[in-house]
């Protein structure tokens, strides 16, 4: 092969490689700008869970116990 053919092969490797990474990434590259931020319709509802935990063998209250919610990472 020539010198001037190597060349045009080598650019077209790379411009290949470059449109692969560009189509890969997706949408984000056309405004979605939203993918790392809440949009305005997504809230968080705080809701506040009070109560007593009592032994399920004589209905006595439980002292120092903790609760989790299931579904939760708080």
């Amino acid at each position: 092969m020539t010198a001037k053919l190597k060349s045009k092969l080598n650019f077209l490797k790379l411009v290949g490689c470059f449109l692969s990474i560009f189509l890969a990434s997706g949408s984000n590259l056309w405004g979605a700008d939203d993918f790392l931020l809440p949009t305005e319709n997504q809230q968080t509802n705080a809701v506040k869970v009070s109560g007593t935990v009592t032994s399920s063998e004589d209905g006595q209250a439980l002292i120092g116990v903790s609760v989790m919610i299931k579904g939760t990472s708080s």
